[in-house]
């Protein structure tokens, strides 16, 4: 009656979407990097076939980092029948040859691909190099604008100064002239 209480295995705790995604993107990083599926299991701690499912489903997701990385991850993945093909070549096995040639044909497609994204990198790099110097033009032909706003205002005030200066002389002298015409009824 005294038996202690059966406890549950223990479970892993669970991962929030970001921790499955930083997940996601480093086992990618692996497989671009050529590791096998066995090196990143026993890596993350999670079984092969593990690994299997959350590569293939973030490829059928179309999950994946767009340009340059995803076109590293395709030629990571064919990486292993490569090597795979080359060896049995190099056994003197002529079957192997045609798959050799397959996968050597893909690979380049992957490349050729990727010299095309340069390519328009290289574009979009003229096309945004264009449009800085166009701003950088646009600004200094605003300041240029604005000084010389800036110096006529401050010419208009100069001679609206040079006008008040000449009124209020004028304003004098007529004060003066008025005083002078106008009978003095002051005591004397």
């Amino acid at each position: 009656m005294n038996e202690p209480a059966r406890q549950a295995p223990r479970r892993k705790p669970q991962m929030n979407a970001h921790e499955r995604e930083l997940r996601r993107r480093r086992i990618f990083r692996q497989v671009q990097d050529g590791l096998t599926h066995e090196e990143i299991a026993e890596a993350e701690g999670l079984t092969r076939q593990r690994i299997r499912q959350i590569v293939a489903q973030s490829i059928e997701r179309r999950v994946f980092d767009t340009g340059p990385d995803y076109l590293r991850m395709q030629v990571a993945r064919l990486d292993p029948a490569l090597r795979l093909a080359a060896a049995k070549v190099a056994d003197g096995d002529l079957r192997a040859v045609h798959c050799l040639i397959k996968v050597l044909d893909r690979i380049d497609k992957y490349r050729t691909a990727g010299r095309g994204m340069a390519m328009v990198d290289e574009d979009d790099a003229a096309k945004f190099d264009a449009k800085l110097a166009d701003l950088v033009q646009r600004a200094d032909d605003q300041r240029a604008r604005e000084a010389a706003a800036a110096a006529a205002v401050a010419e208009e005030a100069a001679r609206a100064g040079e006008a008040a200066t000449a009124a209020t002389g004028a304003g004098e002298w007529l004060q003066r002239l008025q005083a002078a015409a106008a009978p003095d009824f002051s005591p004397r």
